[in-house]
């Protein structure tokens, strides 16, 4: 766990995840901890990542959600597990 929260990216802003928008690599990771949602997928946890898909905590951005990061600017925390590139947007507390 510790090697995936090394290589959890701050602040990253959504001009710099388009490249990977367009390759359809980009899956949002909702409810869960973004560590735990790609340790799952590391480990192969087909099972687990499945459920997560079915029930939204894992899916792929909708058209409505790029449009509004693309137009707000908005900042996530970025975890890359290849080939995928698993985000949770950054809200100011």
């Amino acid at each position: 766990m510790k090697d995936l929260k090394e290589k959890i990216m701050k602040h990253a802003e959504f001009d710099s995840l388009e490249p990977h928008m367009r390759r359809r690599s980009v899956f949002v990771v909702r409810n869960q901890q973004l560590e735990d949602a790609g340790a799952a997928i590391a480990a192969d946890e087909s099972e687990k990542v499945a459920a997560w898909m079915e029930d939204g905590t894992l899916a792929r951005p909708t058209m409505d959600e790029v449009i509004h990061w693309h137009e707000s600017k908005t900042k996530f925390t970025v975890l890359v597990v290849q080939p995928f590139v698993l985000i949770q947007e950054e809200f100011d507390a």
